[in-house]
Formats: C-alpha cells, structure tokens, sequence
C-alpha cells in the first residue's frame, strides 16, 4: 500500500488480490456487473473498486489482481498517522 498524505487528507492505494473457490461440483457461477470491493479505517471508506463480471466454472478457484485507489480521504490526524502505521503505508508528500 501507497499513501500520499496531506494536511489532513490521505490518498491511499491498496494493491489487492481477490481469490473466489466455487467449490460446487453441480453448478457455475455468473458475477454480474456491478459488483464492488470497499476498503474501510474505522468507519471511512479509503477506496472502492468496480470487480469485473465474469463465469465461473464448477469446481474452480479463480485469482485476479485490482487496485484501489482513494482520493483525498479525510481522516482525523490521530486515525492518519494510525492507519499509516497499522496498514503498512508508504508515505509521500
């Protein structure tokens, strides 16, 4: 994760992996668009992302990678620096 920080804003990003095992053996899956991946710090939401819509097989593990980006999340200056300590952030500024 890269967060680039501010007064009292962050703009995190979260590279993300996503892994969904259908482990059914009498049916495929459809995940239609629309579906969404949020990234939440006590309560504030630091990114979200569209997922793609896509079949999945029976009996199949399918992995894909995204990146959530946020933009001038405001954060109190205590749960900032927290949530750049406890999520392994990078800072820039």
């Amino acid at each position: 994760m890269n967060i680039t920080s501010s007064l009292s804003t962050i703009s995190p990003e979260f590279n993300v992996s996503v892994r969904d095992d259908n482990g059914n053996d009498k049916i495929g899956i459809y995940y239609e668009k629309g579906s969404t991946v949020e990234i939440f710090y006590r309560g504030a939401r630091l990114c979200n992302r569209a997922l793609p819509a896509f079949y999945q097989p029976l009996k199949n593990v399918t992995l894909f990678q995204t990146v959530l980006k946020g933009n001038g999340v405001e954060l109190a200056g205590s749960d900032q620096r927290a949530c750049i300590g406890e999520c392994g952030g990078e800072t820039e500024r």
